[in-house]
């Protein structure tokens, strides 16, 4: 995954300023951590902002989907009928697994379990 040029010239600086400024490994990681945060914060602002990522949300969104979803995801099944005969029936997924499928969609996309 490549970085901003700009993050990473400002990155490189200041690991290049970390010996002229004889930080200590305990102050060097809480500066760097300081500075990840900001930026961190900086991202979750600008994503915010971003009606792309308010739209996916929203999709993702039980309360706001439910009725959208429902009876949208099915599946065949091969079954055997009462005369013994193979059957195509088709399945509805439910609910409350469309529920499970987004909510860990949603996870994955906000950094959780991968």
């Amino acid at each position: 995954m490549s970085c901003d040029p700009d993050v990473e010239a400002v990155a490189r600086a200041i690991y290049e300023s970390r010996a002229r400024l004889n930080l200590s490994t305990r102050k060097w990681e809480s500066l760097s951590q300081i500075i990840r945060d900001e930026w961190m914060e900086d991202a979750r602002a600008a994503m915010s902002a971003d009606p792309r990522v308010k739209a996916l949300e929203e999709a993702l969104d039980p309360e706001k989907t439910k009725y959208a979803y429902s009876g949208e995801f099915k599946f065949n099944l091969v079954i055997m009928n009462s005369h013994g005969e193979e059957e195509t029936v088709t399945a509805y997924v439910p609910w409350p697994t469309i529920k499970e499928i987004m909510a860990a969609i949603l996870s994955r996309s906000r950094g959780g379990d991968k």
